[in-house]
């Protein structure tokens, strides 16, 4: 491993360099790749499913954030076709000014260096923290959950192709399928190595990194899922937000958890939408309300 965290830190440095042309060529061609290799990412997803029912039945919001179909590779490759029409960030001026004594200076993006993404289940992270992180100029250690392993694997080796038809080392990322947690305690103390840390997942992986990393970790705490409905709001509008931040896919991290509506439009509101998510095949959701809330619905 430690021959690999040396390849990996020397590829950062030559990253650095690389322009942005190249970079977009290699999110495209991973894209592409995306598409051509479907029929194999796709047997590697229902290898991970299969297991995963074995070992955890029942759970169903997990279960839905390992999947893949067809719909969800295609949206992951617009993903990289979307990060690859963003202008690149190395070497933007974000601030310049000159000093009282002439002196100028600016303030410019630059690349950390290696990133290490530690994240659970869902293997579609492993190309989307790749395509953000390469397009910024890093070198990605990816590791994803054992859950994802067969899928992920695929992932990697599909990055990698598009390193090498592209002409960039493939040393840029070092892809973990499988590591075990003394193994990734281990990596947390390569500062050396390693810039910067970055959990993806819940409370328990974020509360491990951050306290065996000698590594900066860069994290999240619990966010706050609202949306709230003003009362000059498109009511017809907040309708469809609401139903698609709910129901659309509720096992994921960034799914509605709270509502807020004005009390203005409370009354007009709250029973229409109650009835419109028990019309459209969501009976699955649930409502808490406030005394007043219960009254509307009631």
């Amino acid at each position: 491993m430690m021959q690999r965290l040396e390849n990996i830190k020397r590829a950062s440095r030559e990253l650095r360099t690389l322009s942005a042309d190249v970079k977009n060529q290699v999110l495209l061609k991973v894209a592409s790749l995306l598409g051509e290799r479907k029929d194999e990412i796709l047997s590697a997803n229902y290898q991970d499913l299969v297991e995963f029912d074995s070992q955890t039945p029942g759970e169903i919001a997990f279960r839905d954030r390992l999947t893949l179909n067809s719909e969800r590779l295609l949206q992951m490759g617009e993903s990289l076709r979307q990060v690859a029409a963003l202008p690149d960030p190395v070497g933007e001026v974000v601030d310049q000014r000159v000093l009282e004594n002439g002196l100028r200076t600016r303030r410019v993006r630059s690349p950390l260096g290696v990133l290490l993404m530690i994240f659970e289940s869902r293997p579609n992270v492993a190309v989307e923290a790749f395509s953000l992180g390469f397009k910024a100029g890093n070198a990605m250690i990816l590791k994803g959950g054992r859950e994802s392993a067969q899928t992920t694997r695929i992932l990697y080796s599909l990055i990698s192709e598009a390193l090498h038809v592209s002409g960039v080392s493939a040393d840029v990322l070092w892809g973990i399928p499988e590591m075990g947690r003394s193994d990734v305690e281990w990596l947390l103390q390569q500062k050396r190595w390693i810039d910067v840390v970055v959990p993806r997942g819940g409370d328990s992986l974020i509360e491990f990194v951050t306290r065996a990393s000698q590594i900066p970790v860069m994290r999240n705490d619990r966010g706050m899922c609202h949306t709230y409905v003003h009362e000059d709001a498109d009511l017809e509008m907040a309708r469809r937000i609401i139903l698609n931040a709910k129901t659309q896919r509720p096992g994921v991290c960034n799914a509605m958890e709270t509502l807020l509506v004005h009390q203005k439009v409370a009354a007009e509101f709250l029973p229409q939408l109650f009835s419109v998510l028990s019309a459209e095949g969501t009976a699955g959701v649930e409502w808490y309300g406030c005394n007043q809330t219960q009254l509307l619905l009631a």
